[in-house]
This record gives C-alpha cells, sequence and structure tokens, in this order.
C-alpha cells in the first residue's frame, strides 16, 4: 500500500479571474478547496483524466491539470496536495435496502449503517422498497440532520402477493421531499424464489405496468427467472406500445437468467439493467437452497454479466444488500461486504467471499472493471436521471466526490479489495475522513496519549485496561452470554488490580452466534474501542470465522474458553487465537466429555463462588465457564508480563509482544489445571 504523506497548504499565488468576473477580489467567488496533484477519473467521456479539481460551496467548480486550478486560488482557498492518490465522483449503489433493512444486519441503527456507507465511499443510494413509513423515516432521518448520504426512494406496487394500490399516484415524478431525499420511481416485484413463486397474473402485471408509465413514472421491475423475465418483457411492451423507452428509462432489476431471445429484446428496447455486481459470486453461498432450486441446465442462462455488456446494454451497478450480500457471509480480508471497491472486484473475478474458485458456470461472464466502474458512478446517475448532477466530476455537478488510495483501473484485479477509501466528500462537506488521511480533509493530526501507534498500546494512571467479552448478547444463545459476562467480571475481580496499579473494563461485543454478525461485531470494536487490548471468546465457532481473521489482522489476542469441532487454525493458520478448553477432537482422542474437569476441586469451588454471587449455572455450560474463568486470567496474567510501568503509574505494552506472551503461556496455574497451549493455540492436554 502506497504511505500516504498529504501537505495542506492555504495558497496566496497568482489568481486567474475568469472574463466576465469583477476584478475586485471582494467581489469574486474563489473555490473553497483544491485537490491537485492527483489523478482523478473524471467519468466525463470528454475529459477521462485530469488532476486537479476546485469546489465551491457545494458544487464542482473546475476540473483540470494542476496549474490550471492553482491558478483558481484565491486568499482562503484551502489547497491541498493529493500526493498522486486517487479521485473520482461518490460511488452510487443503484440497488438497496441499506436503510430500510437495517434490522436484518448488525448495526444497531440506522446512523451505524449511514457511517458504514460513507467509510467505504457511498455518496448515494436507491432504496428499493420504501413504504410511507420508510418515507417518514428517511424525511425525518434528513430533517434531523442524519441523512448524510443521498437517497432515491422507490415506491413499492407489491411485494409476494400483497398488494399495496399506487402510492406514487400521491407524488409527482422526481419528486425531491427533502435536500437529500427524492422519489425516483415505482417498483413491481414480478416473481421470488427463483420462479418457484409467480406474483402477479400477466394481465394483473401489464395493468400495473401501464398505470404508472401514462402517470410518468419510472418502473423498475423485479425478476428472477427466465418465465418471469418472459411476463416483465410482455408488460413493458404492453406499456410502451413502441414508444422509446430512453424517456422513462424502465429498468429491469436483476436481470438473473436470460435467454439470448430476451437478452436481444432489451437491447432492443432500451431498457435498463439493474445488476447486482456480487453476483453471481454471492448466490450459492448466500442462498443454501439455489442447487436444488435451480436446474443445472438453467445455469448458462445465469448472471450474463459480459452477454448484458457486448449487447450494448446501459449496466447500473449495484449491492442489494442485505440480500446476498450480509448477514450470509463475510468476506476474508480487504474491502468489507457491501463496499464498491469489493464489488468491483468481484464484478471481475466473481471470486466468492472465501476467495473460492469460481464454480465452471460462473466463469467467463466478468465485466472489465472500466464497464464496473461506470455502473458504480455517471451510469447510476444516468439510472435515476441525474447525470446532470452527479456521478462525474464536471463544472456545475455536486461535489460529490471520494479519495482513495489507489488506482483501480491501473491495478491488477486481485489487488482491488487492498484499495483504501481515505475520504468521502458529499455536497462539498466532508463526511468521512480515514484517521491516516486527516491532511485531505483540511484537519490537523491530532494525536492523543491514549491512541495507539504501531501497535503500542497505553494506559494512563487513573484510565483502566479495556477487554472485549464476545458472544451472542442478542439472538440465538443469548441467554449464555449473561453467564460469560458474569464469568469475566467475577474473574476480574478476582484477579484484581493489573500491576496493583489498573483496573479492567469489560467491553460488551454482540457477535449473534454468526459468522457475518461476528466479523461486522469486531470490525466496530476496533473502530469504537481502539484502546481494546484482547477480547475474551467468542463462544461460537460460526461467530469465530467470522472475528477471528479481523483481531489477526489487526494483532488483537483472542482467549476462549469453549471447545469446538471447528479446527480454527487450520482455517486461519495460527494467528492470535487460543482456546483453555480442550476442543472436540483433543476430548474425543482422549476418551473424555468437556465435564471431567467437574471432578477438579478448585472448579467445584469456582462453581460454589459463581453461584453463590449469581445463582445457579446452566449444566451444559457449567464446564465452558470454568475454563471462561481461566481465560480471563491467562490474558490478564501476560498483560502483567509485557507490559511496562511508567512512574506515573501508568502502562504501556505492544499488541504484538502481547499476543507472543498468550502464545507462549507455559504451566499457568488455572481452575481447571495446568494451563500451557501448543503452537496453533489449542490447549495442550
Amino acid at each position: 500500500m502506497r504511505r500516504i504523506i498529504l501537505v495542506a497548504l492555504f495558497a496566496t499565488a497568482t489568481v486567474f479571474v475568469p472574463s466576465g468576473v469583477a476584478q475586485d477580489l471582494d467581489d469574486i467567488d474563489f473555490p473553497d478547496v483544491i485537490f491537485y496533484n492527483g489523478i482523478l477519473l473524471t467519468m466525463q467521456q470528454t475529459q477521462l483524466q485530469a488532476a486537479a479539481i476546485a469546489i465551491r460551496g457545494d458544487e464542482i467548480f473546475a476540473v483540470g491539470s494542476s496549474a490550471e486550478i492553482l491558478a483558481l486560488s484565491g486568499p482562503r482557498t484551502q489547497v491541498i496536495d493529493l500526493g498522486g492518490l486517487t479521485l473520482l465522483p461518490g460511488f452510487i449503489d443503484s440497488h438497496a435496502h441499506w436503510i430500510g433493512d437495517n434490522d436484518r444486519t448488525s448495526f444497531s441503527d440506522v446512523d451505524e449503517t449511514i457511517q458504514y456507507l460513507l467509510e467505504n465511499g457511498w455518496t448515494s443510494i436507491n432504496e428499493m422498497f420504501v413504504s410511507p413509513q420508510r418515507l417518514e423515516q428517511l424525511t425525518a432521518l434528513d430533517a434531523e440532520g442524519r441523512l448524510r448520504v443521498r437517497v432515491n426512494a422507490y415506491l413499492p406496487v407489491n411485494y409476494l402477493d400483497q398488494r399495496f394500490g399506487r402510492p406514487y399516484l400521491q407524488y409527482s415524478p422526481l419528486e425531491v421531499l427533502s435536500p437529500r431525499v427524492r422519489i425516483a420511481g415505482v417498483k413491481i416485484t414480478t416473481d421470488n424464489d427463483w420462479g418457484h413463486i409467480i406474483n402477479w397474473e400477466q394481465s394483473e402485471l401489464n395493468a400495473e405496468m401501464l398505470a404508472a408509465h401514462q402517470a410518468g413514472w419510472q418502473v423498475a421491475i423485479h425478476t428472477f427467472s427466465v418465465q418471469g423475465h418472459a411476463m416483465v418483457l410482455a408488460a413493458l411492451a404492453s406499456a410502451l406500445q413502441g414508444e422509446d423507452n430512453s424517456e422513462y428509462r424502465h429498468r429491469i432489476e436483476h436481470v438473473i437468467a436470460i435467454t439470448d431471445e430476451q437478452l436481444a429484446e432489451i437491447q432492443e428496447r432500451g431498457y435498463l439493467a439493474s445488476v447486482q455486481l456480487n453476483f453471481p459470486g454471492n448466490i450459492p453461498q448466500a442462498d443454501l437452497t439455489f442447487y436444488a432450486k435451480v436446474p443445472e441446465d438453467d445455469f448458462p442462462l445465469l448472471p450474463r454479466w459480459e452477454d448484458i455488456y457486448k449487447a450494448g446494454i446501459f449496466i447500473v451497478g449495484g449491492t442489494d444488500w442485505p440480500w446476498f450480500t450480509n448477514d450470509t457471509f463475510i468476506e476474508q480480508g480487504g474491502a468489507p461486504a457491501g463496499s464498491p471497491l469489493r464489488l468491483l472486484y468481484k464484478a471481475a473475478t466473481h471470486t466468492d467471499s472465501t476467495d473460492r474458485i469460481p464454480d465452471i458456470w460462473m466463469r467467463g461472464q466478468l465485466l472489465p472493471v472500466t464497464v464496473a466502474l461506470q455502473s458504480l458512478t455517471i451510469d447510476g446517475a444516468y439510472g435515476t436521471f441525474e447525470e446532470d448532477m452527479k456521478g462525474s466530476l464536471a463544472p456545475g455537478k455536486w461535489a460529490d466526490i471520494v479519495i482513495l488510495s489507489d488506482n483501480p483501473l491501473s491495478l491488477p484485479v486481485e489487488e482491488l479489495i487492498e484499495i483504501e477509501v481515505l475520504m468521502t466528500m458529499i455536497g462539498g462537506s466532508v463526511e468521512y475522513c480515514a484517521e491516516e488521511a486527516e491532511a485531505l480533509c483540511g484537519q490537523a493530526p491530532e494525536v492523543s496519549p491514549e491512541s495507539s501507534s504501531d501497535g503500542v498500546i497505553v494506559v494512563e494512571s487513573g484510565s483502566a485496561i479495556q477487554i472485549a467479552v464476545q458472544g451472542p448478547a442478542t439472538g440465538q444463545l443469548s441467554d449464555l452470554y449473561t453467564h460469560m459476562w458474569n464469568v469475566a467480571q467475577m474473574a476480574v475481580e478476582e484477579y484484581g488490580l493489573v500491576l496493583g496499579a489498573l483496573p479492567v473494563t469489560l467491553i460488551q461485543i454482540d457477535d449473534r452466534c454468526e459468522q457475518a454478525t461476528g466479523a461486522m461485531a469486531a470490525e466496530q470494536l476496533i473502530m469504537d474501542h481502539p484502546q481494546v487490548v484482547g477480547v475474551i471468546g467468542p463462544l461460537c465457532s460460526s461467530a469465530a470465522e467470522g472475528s477471528l481473521p479481523v483481531y489477526q489482522r489487526n494483532n488483537l489476542v483472542s482467549v476462549s474458553g469453549s471447545a469446538t469441532q471447528v479446527d480454527l487454525s487450520m482455517l486461519f493458520g495460527a494467528g492470535s487465537f487460543n482456546r483453555t478448553a480442550l476442543n472436540d477432537r483433543q476430548l474425543s482422542e482422549l476418551g473424555l466429555s468437556e465435564n471431567y474437569i467437574d471432578t477438579l476441586a478448585t472448579v467445584q469451588d469456582f462453581y460454589i463462588r459463581y453461584e453463590n454471587q449469581y445463582g445457579p449455572l446452566p449444566a451444559e455450560i457449567r464446564p465452558l465457564m470454568a475454563t471462561t474463568y481461566d481465560a480471563v486470567h491467562v490474558l490478564l496474567y501476560a498483560i502483567e508480563g509485557t507490559a511496562y510501568k511508567d512512574e506515573h503509574g501508568g502502562i504501556s505494552f505492544k499488541l504484538s509482544d502481547l499476543v507472543k506472551a498468550v502464545r507462549g503461556t507455559r504451566n499457568f496455574s488455572g481452575v481447571t489445571g495446568s494451563i500451557a497451549f501448543e503452537e496453533d493455540g489449542d490447549r495442550i492436554p
């Protein structure tokens, strides 16, 4: 990854005043900010690449060479050297349910969702199922200043066999309800479940399509099957009656499972293809019924992105988040699920979240990165009649921009997911700034004595050591998490102050016992608590598969008291995971059950102490709670062995040293006996 070195300057250099503008400096509207010396991907056919951009207010003022744009600067213009970084229009997700279906994700509220969008470079999203209640929510969020992205709303006519009437008739096509909420179109859902559920008779579908068309609305019509496409194309033809589609820009959502004849008709009629670039790699993993419901003979008809592109069909790209995107799997390394950079990678490779080689039927239907990038920028803007306002870098358009660590058009496709979003700006306002890129955002870096630097944790006197306790605080097995939390609290209290000076604070991390939410929760933990030194847990192996790679990338040690069948070390390498319980394989080889430790007097004493304080422990988890107690003490002991105590009573240590100290535990005396770890992190029997 390119090292980021940014310099922010306030220019007082030569001023170029466009013709017709008064020469008095007080009368000239200079740019507020200039970014120069970069690689600007304009997404404009007339000027594909530039080096600098000037922004005034909420709009782009000028785009050109560094010399041309720097000449426009004024006394109060902020001038920022990009140092060769890449700047391009903000990304547009043309089909998603980010806010409406937030309850299906691990985000605790819509504010977290919106922050996630901004961190990944999304500046506009199309919400594809906006009921009256959801429309009220969006406008209320905007009124409160919390809707920090632009939203195009699509009003549903139906879902499955539910009929909602024609709510769009209360509005005008493309009506703007608030600064960041706009009604873009109408959505009709033709079929579901790979065509096993058909929601309309053909005559009904024709009538609904015609009503919206005659009222002047763009229709986004969803289908997932060959039969569904046949119905959709018939309904569109019946409504248009040979009329040009360019005025309406009717869209087919998903465009999956299409024949050659249907493809030709889509091209001939000029319908827009709304494709989800994370398909098809995600499909079998996200829908476990896929291979049972879709005949093998239909595989060649499935996501035909290359055929669509080569046929000259207009493509708008999206995620369909959280469907087929989140909570069903987690990406391994690099750009996260649902991010535009992950989409570019998937469009160009069809590699799934585990980097498994694509199935034979997936291969060959790849999109060039240039086409995928267009679908997420200028073509996405065209999909909602906004190409004059956003989607490219041109004077007069909204200053919706993203700055990346590298150029997606010049890197090998396998490196696309390593690109980082450094800044996201919407309407001239910085909505997200990466921690290492403050100068990009016109901010001076601030150094906090409690912040991590090169993996060093500093805990000052009067502060507390932060340790996370990971498990299913909600959802499946959430009743067990209460006991896990109590045990961790009890272990901390009975251990006492670390180095006789510092207390320990526990942080709850809710992984819902699922792989996707485990990863999301781990990422959120590191973002919200940069001072966290280690993790107790996770309780569930499925959540571990999501969270452990995150901890490994961040050099954060995890010590668990759970025994599992899953060989996590085989999946992720030795890494930074240790468990104080014997795993299921070890127990089987020794002819033991996990209840063998109940015979130990120290464990019986632990049970008595716990139950006197918190009440009965469920029989099925009693041994795991004893090993969880030991996990806390192993971590605290390792902290004491690696920390440097300063003269004021604070401590400092490297996270990498802590990982080694835990891994090197030998002959630690726990309530469950002597504890030592094998190289792969498992407890030595």
